[in-house]
């Protein structure tokens, strides 16, 4: 989940990952979650290392809000 705010503190990483968990409900299979703000996505997004960069070259677009 990229989130419109170029950065998340922690806490707010670890409130809306509880959140958006809860809104996916039961799942038939393992997921993923990562929550991140928007310019913070951006600047991993090329990375080798990090998550963002295998999101960025690997994820699926679930939904665009607004």
């Amino acid at each position: 989940m990229i989130c419109r705010e170029p950065s998340l503190t922690p806490a707010d990483k670890t409130e809306r990952s509880f959140g958006y968990r809860q809104l996916l409900g039961s799942v038939c299979c393992g997921v993923d979650l990562v929550v991140v703000g928007a310019a913070d996505a951006q600047h991993f997004a090329g990375s080798r290392w990090h998550v963002m960069g295998d999101v960025a070259r690997e994820g699926r677009v679930l939904f665009v809000a607004g």
